[in-house]
């Protein structure tokens, strides 16, 4: 089992209480600025609606961020940030290099990525395939191929970038600080619960309904209430399954020492959920097979635990091998 973080005499959770520090600080850093970017912003797609700049990429790239909710805007001003201070916050822990933070190339690496994107593929792909079998969903593909080559390479470049980011955030700088200051069996619940946690960080639209006014105060109340929304927004199903999901992500880092693993199966998912998206149409959703999310009925949950109890044993079995002088 390739070593992640540092044998247990070292273990050190100081990381974990700057990791909990710079959560907080990007929050009020996004709270302060998300209103006058996005006053900013406003102004600048209406002046490129009125003038010269109407038709051109920068008028339509500031009309579409413009058109964007309050709430939606602070969540990604929130992320810019938190990915902007990535840097400073793996040379405050110790992360800094590409090899800390698990950015291991070569070879194996690769073939290991490309696996793991085809096992994420295929299990959503199955899903999606369920639903439409059981008749909860119609499948809906465009007439013509050009649409769908266009949806599969935007849909893969889309997937890679937020498996990228999110796996270099919650994997290679949450999961390896907390594994730093917990055993395995200890922070790869944490790491998973984090994971799971953020996804619910969003804002009702009940809360803040279209056309409320935004003042320099807003930012604030958006972050608040970001924070108070998740008992309310959590479902059960999807917060487990995304649970289970970041423990099998967490344990892929683990077993092979490389970010590229997690980031395989998560651009997988990703990919295919986002073709799902676009090209079935979920009617009725049940409870074998779930709806729109994919994640919220009783095959697609079951899947995750048969996968994740799949890699315990696999560690398992490794660390036997170790144990009796075998390669794992």
């Amino acid at each position: 089992m390739p070593a992640i973080s540092p044998p247990p005499a070292a273990r050190d959770a100081r990381g974990l209480g700057l990791l909990v520090a710079y959560f907080l600080v990007t929050l009020l850093l996004a709270a302060a600025l998300a209103p006058p970017i996005y006053w900013w912003l406003h102004g600048w797609a209406e002046a490129a609606s009125s003038g010269a700049a109407a038709g051109d990429a920068s008028g339509g790239l500031a009309r579409y961020l413009a058109e964007k909710g309050f709430p939606r805007f602070f969540d990604r001003i929130r992320w810019l940030l938190v990915l902007g201070g990535l840097p400073w916050l793996c040379r405050a822990t110790g992360l800094a290099g590409r090899r800390e933070l698990g950015l291991r190339g070569g070879r194996e690496a690769w073939r290991v990525l490309v696996l793991w994107l085809a096992a994420g593929l295929l299990m959503v792909a199955g899903i999606a395939a369920g639903q439409v079998a059981s008749e909860g969903a119609a499948l809906r593909l465009p007439a013509s191929p050009g649409p769908i080559v266009e949806a599969l390479l935007v849909g893969l470049v889309a997937a890679a970038l937020i498996a990228f980011f999110e796996e270099l955030v919650f994997r290679g700088a949450v999961f390896q600080l907390a594994h730093r200051a917990l055993p395995a069996w200890g922070a790869v619940p944490l790491a998973a619960l984090l994971f799971a946690l953020v996804h619910f960080q969003r804002v009702p639209r009940s809360a803040w309904p279209e056309g409320t006014p935004v003042g320099w105060e807003s930012g604030f109340a958006v972050a608040w209430r970001s924070l108070a929304a998740i008992p309310g927004t959590l479902d059960p199903a999807i917060f487990a399954g995304l649970v289970l999901a970041g423990a099998i992500l967490c344990l892929l880092f683990l077993r092979h020492g490389t970010l590229l693993a997690p980031i395989g199966l998560h651009a997988g998912w990703v990919w295919a959920a986002q073709l799902h998206r676009r090209w079935v149409e979920v009617e009725a959703p049940t409870a074998a097979w779930g709806g729109r999310t994919l994640i919220d009925g009783a095959v697609p949950l079951g899947l995750l635990v048969l996968l994740l109890a799949g890699m315990i044993l696999a560690f398992r079995y490794s660390a036997v091998g170790l144990a009796r002088g075998r390669r794992p």
